[in-house]
């Protein structure tokens, strides 16, 4: 068998965030964000970014429009179209990585972003019993083309169709992590 070698791979947590609530708005609003320090990225470096929370609508028919963007570049741009009204929260999972891609004005986006319906468990939101995904979207950004050499900010907006307290969304939990 050959002998093969890797460089070790180190992950480092650079951010966590807990409890951010978007409601009663229409306007484009943070939903995360965190601001990459020059040269993080580097030519092959990733930023993995996990996000837990949920989406609640019980205003009528509301959609909410997602954005992430890498400084002035956005890399997706979707919308959760038309939650119909339910007085249970909907889970949401999000689960990205940002990469450099062999030079450092170079950067590939993807992951899954994952909405369930509203179902309420006994205890928490969500239904093991049920089938009970919405969506899980595998989802692949453009490629940007931003220099990481510089300090850039990576950013998760929501804009909601409809602006009422019962239409929300919450972050309960997020954190960054640095892959070397």
């Amino acid at each position: 068998m050959p002998n093969i070698t890797a460089a070790p791979v180190t992950h480092k947590i650079l951010s966590k965030q807990r409890n951010l609530l978007v409601e009663n708005t229409t306007t484009e609003t943070d939903l995360w964000t965190y601001t990459v320090p020059a040269n993080t990225l580097g030519t092959l470096n990733a930023l993995h970014v996990r996000i837990i929370g949920s989406i609640l609508n019980s205003a009528g028919t509301v959609s909410f429009i997602l954005k992430w963007y890498y400084g002035a570049t956005v890399l997706f741009n979707d919308s959760y179209a038309s939650l119909t009204t339910n007085a249970a929260r909907r889970p949401l999972d999000f689960d990205v990585v940002l990469a450099g891609n062999n030079a450092t004005n170079a950067q590939v986006f993807g992951g899954n972003m994952m909405l369930s319906i509203p179902i309420a468990a006994t205890i928490g939101t969500g239904d093991l019993a049920t089938d009970e995904q919405q969506g899980l979207s595998p989802i692949n950004g453009v490629d940007s083309a931003e220099d990481s050499t510089a300090s850039k900010v990576f950013k998760l907006t929501v804009t909601p169709s409809t602006a009422s307290v019962n239409a929300e969304i919450l972050i309960s939990q997020s954190y960054t992590e640095l892959i070397q």
